[in-house]
């Protein structure tokens, strides 16, 4: 995730360098529950896994980039409590209908 935050979001990358921020404080749960605790519309939960049973871990990273990418202008602003609480509720803060 790091060399991928690196090649897509090198100014995302930056600012959490700068506030000392590792991408594993959100994207870990992300990974680890497959976005399961995160979404609670069950159509999009179910569209995310027969992505990632499909593409395989390739679509996992690509979604989370492409959400870090999406969301940037919002918690770009934030400080380091509030970075870490937005992204790891990110699904919960934005309407994903």
């Amino acid at each position: 995730m790091q060399i991928l935050l690196k090649k897509f979001c090198p100014d995302v990358i930056s600012f959490m360098e700068k506030k000392k921020i590792n991408h594993e404080i959100f994207t870990a749960s992300w990974f680890i529950t497959l976005f399961s605790k995160n979404f609670k519309y069950d159509s999009i939960l179910l569209i995310l896994w027969n992505f990632s049973i499909i593409f395989g871990w390739k679509f996992i990273y690509l979604f989370s980039i492409s959400v870090i990418i999406i969301f940037k202008e919002k918690y770009i602003k934030l400080d380091l409590y509030d970075f870490t609480q937005y992204m790891k509720n990110i699904f919960v803060f934005e309407n994903f209908k």
